[in-house]
């Protein structure tokens, strides 16, 4: 069976050029104008542009404009066919790793902020994650000699780590406030440097306490959606739970055998450095108990890492080794007009079964006289 899948990609570029020129009078008709040089017509920057967006004043307060991020547009469309001997040809509506149909995609990453004052300010995230959308509102002065800073929203309410205390980070769906200021005296004295001295000549104040020696004081309350959590555990071993979705197939790592309480069961994973040579000419390794886990009962097998290579099996049923016809019932699912079919009565497998336009047959590899069915070969 052979699958074909064709993919278009369009991408749409928007590019903004400005251009300069110069003009000067045209002696001759001084109506038309003359371009100067290539050299002349260059613009010199004269100084380097604003970080500021968009600059204004309310009522003699400054007030300014930022913005800072992207806006990603895509704009794919993806379809797939699929061909197989004896049948006409038909769409192909999914394929692993790969979005069928028109997809068209915004992806904003843009954070809006507004100052008044060089210290009131607000600011405003637009993000493709509606979840993680983010405010904080506030005000913030370093040369304060009372409140340093004030925050409320839900991005930035944070703690610094205290001997014996340490305050998480906060999460996506957290509130809080948040706030620093000094009692006592700072070392920012309004009256000492409107008398021009500096904070090392104004050493003491009228009460006779030291600038230096105020005390900083950090006020934080927070509101965190914290739950509680299970882990499972089989032995030492941890049981997690990890839900695939049709299109996110996990492959060469789990696997059904066709029969259930088998017996006498081997895993060969096929190795340039292994000990055995199998009939397809491949070298071969018995893998070790570290490499997989394997239920007989329920006939599962899961490798503890993706496996790039072939993967072979060896068990026997009631004394029969895997293939015979004598076992191997209802082992491979239903099939509806060449096509798989998990309501559809299950079928039979052994080496002399035909299924989906592949012989069996040719999943049998030899190894050290053992006929084993090839589970993957990648």
């Amino acid at each position: 069976m052979k699958r074909i899948v064709f993919f278009i990609t369009i991408l749409l570029p928007f590019v903004i050029g400005v251009s300069a020129e110069e003009l000067t009078e045209n002696p001759v008709n001084s109506r038309a104008p003359k371009r100067v040089s290539e050299r002349a017509a260059i613009i010199q920057p004269k100084e380097e542009a604003p970080r500021v967006l968009y600059k204004t004043d309310i009522t003699g307060a400054d007030v300014d404009f930022y913005m800072q991020g992207s806006w990603e547009t895509s704009l794919s469309l993806g379809t797939g066919i699929l061909l197989q001997s004896g049948y006409p040809l038909r769409p192909l509506d999914y394929f692993p790793g790969s979005d069928t149909g028109f997809l068209y995609e915004n992806i904003p990453d843009i954070t809006f902020s507004v100052y008044l004052m060089k210290k009131y300010f607000l600011e405003l995230s637009v993000l493709s994650d509606f979840d993680k959308n983010s405010f904080l509102i506030g005000y913030k002065n370093d040369n304060a000699d009372f409140l340093k800073y004030f925050y409320l929203g839900n991005r930035d309410i944070k703690s610094e780590p205290y001997p014996f205390i340490e305050v998480p980070d906060a999460g996506n769906s957290s509130l809080g406030a948040e706030a620093e200021f000094y009692s006592g005296y700072s070392a920012h004295d309004p009256a000492g440097e409107a008398a021009g001295k500096t904070a090392a000549q104004n050493t003491e104040n009228a009460a006779g306490v030291s600038p230096g020696s105020s005390a900083v004081h950090h006020v934080m309350i927070r509101y965190d959606s914290n739950g509680g959590g299970v882990k499972y555990f089989l032995g030492s071993n941890e049981v997690t739970e990890e839900t695939v979705q049709i299109r996110d197939y996990i492959r060469g790592k789990y696997f059904f055998i066709p029969d259930t309480d088998v017996n006498d069961f081997i895993l060969y994973l096929s190795d340039s450095s292994g000990t055995y040579t199998g009939s397809d000419g491949l070298k071969y390794r018995e893998a070790l108990p570290s490499d997989f886990s394997f239920n007989g009962k329920e006939g599962t097998l899961s490798l503890k890492e993706d496996f790039q290579g072939k993967i072979a099996v060896f068990y026997t049923k009631n004394g029969q080794p895997v293939g015979d016809s004598s076992i191997g019932k209802g082992g491979l699912p239903g099939v509806t007009d060449g096509k798989l079919n998990p309501k559809a009565d299950p079928l039979d497998f052994s080496w002399n079964v035909t299924y989906l336009g592949e012989a069996m047959s040719s999943r049998k590899v030899s190894i050290v006289s053992r006929d084993c069915l090839v589970l993957w070969d990648r």
